[in-house]
């Protein structure tokens, strides 16, 4: 069970990480599909500045749907569901990974 104390470091953690450097991993969250639908939740933990945050949706939205109508034209047929699965969980849990890995480091985990 979280306590108040840890759900404070975790979100003074979230805070400072999405910061200086965070920006770039809700970017790269949202065109991830396996965290894809966690990303706005994360911004919102971290208090990320709104226009921002907006400004990112959109852009990665855009290049997300523009990704998967390309993908779907080029390949048709061709790709299945469980390839595009894997790749899409390898590159979330690259991404947890490294995010656990920095949460770690400030001492929250």
């Amino acid at each position: 069970m979280m306590t108040e104390d840890n759900f404070n470091k975790i979100h003074s953690a979230l805070h400072s990480t999405f910061t200086h450097k965070g920006m770039w991993w809700i970017f790269l969250g949202k065109l991830t599909p396996s965290i894809k639908a966690f990303i706005p939740v994360v911004a919102g933990l971290a208090s990320t500045p709104k226009k921002l945050t907006y400004f990112i949706f959109l852009i990665a939205s855009f290049i997300w749907a523009t990704g998967i109508t390309f993908i779907g034209y080029k390949f048709g047929e061709h790709i299945t569901f469980t390839s595009f699965s894997i790749i899409s969980l390898a590159i979330g849990g690259t991404i947890l990974f490294v995010v656990y890995k920095n949460l770690r480091k400030k001492g929250v985990l």
